[in-house]
């Protein structure tokens, strides 16, 4: 298991951060931030979001450790 520390919870920080949990599953990360909550900055981005362009860039496998059932 690896620990990884991020200072401050921009959108590029978070992004590595799923991104190293994507391909190193038992990575330890810490995020140290000053914001109350995470991924909810002081000024809102207003960046807007197409999920049926999105879709296809998700791998095929990404749901693997989520039962069918579910």
């Amino acid at each position: 298991m690896i620990d990884i520390a991020i200072l401050g919870s921009t959108k590029t920080a978070l992004e590595y951060a799923h991104t190293t949990l994507d391909k190193t599953p038992s990575a330890r990360i810490t995020v140290y931030t000053e914001d109350a909550e995470v991924g909810f900055p002081e000024v809102p981005i207003s960046e807007e979001l197409v999920m049926s362009e999105l879709m296809d860039s998700i791998p095929n496998n990404w749901y693997s450790s989520i039962p069918e059932g579910i």
